[in-house]
């Protein structure tokens, strides 16, 4: 996003809240992450060979859940104070602790009395949207269910509220994306660089213009939000709007708007 990978702004954020050893569950292009994470203090990287769902990777990481322990998507970005929320949840000893936006479509959970009571499939009035960042207790370990390697961690925190174990939602303001499509990946650069919001770690720049310092610009060309990644090229018969160039980009001419773009493709997003 803009001037980092994702995952490092996630990291950074987890050890400002305090976390000592992190673990990090890998796919798709793991060898180029691992690279990347090399050398990493306090990291441990585990790669799957198949997908196992949201929960399977805590099975690799039983031993990291010794205390409160954060878990936090990958295509998640938010202001959230990470912190405050691990205090509450200290506070309050649930099982779990859902950190909630609202976002219609996706995760949605039914809260009573400051607990998830339900995860649902359709909304209902007055749903939340659990917003991938949770805060467990060790005993989530013990709602895993047996002999499954891949499972949802709905699953397992299904199986705790039936057994009567508290799950808690916390509701926090704040700037939240799920940044897993091509859409959102572009309202993202959108609003940091139109000023409307801001997001630790994440730099932003007055003019709404980012240019790595590595890519070479010809163009006089650009209107509206642009964020343009290292070692592009981009020529003077190029015009830009509210675009996302990704590193790498060589453009000689073209007029592009809205749009996320390489040297291999062009994505409308409007």
């Amino acid at each position: 996003v803009i001037d980092r990978p994702v995952i490092d702004i996630i990291l950074e954020r987890l050890k400002h809240a305090g976390a000592a050893r992190i673990g990090v569950n890998l796919f798709y292009r793991h060898p180029m992450i691992a690279k990347h994470l090399l050398g990493t203090d306090g990291l441990e990287i585990v790669v799957e060979r198949k997908l196992t769902d949201t929960g399977g990777p805590l099975v690799h990481f039983r031993h990291l859940l010794t205390g409160d322990t954060i878990i936090h998507n990958c295509d998640i970005l938010s202001d959230f104070d990470l912190t405050s929320a691990l205090e509450h949840h200290r506070r309050n000893r649930p099982l779990a602790t859902l950190l909630l936006t609202r976002n219609k479509g996706t995760n949605l959970v039914q809260i009573h009395m400051g607990r998830v009571v339900h995860f649902l499939r359709h909304e209902k009035p007055g749903f939340q949207t659990y917003a991938g960042i949770a805060i467990c207790s060790r005993k989530i370990c013990d709602f895993f269910p047996k002999g499954k390697k891949i499972f949802s961690i709905k699953e397992a925190l299904t199986a705790a509220i039936k057994a009567g174990q508290p799950v808690n939602g916390l509701r926090i303001p704040g700037a939240w994306y799920d940044i897993g499509g091509p859409r959102a990946y572009w309202q993202i650069h959108n609003d940091l660089l139109t000023g409307k919001i801001k997001l630790p770690g994440v730099i932003t720049v007055a003019d709404g213009k980012y240019i790595a310092p590595t890519s070479r610009i010809e163009t006089e060309h650009t209107d509206g939000f642009c964020s343009i990644g290292p070692n592009c090229h981009i020529g003077r018969n190029v015009h830009l709007k509210d675009s996302i160039v990704l590193p790498g980009t060589q453009m000689k001419y073209g007029n592009y708007r809205s749009a996320i773009i390489s040297s291999k493709f062009c994505l409308p997003v409007k």
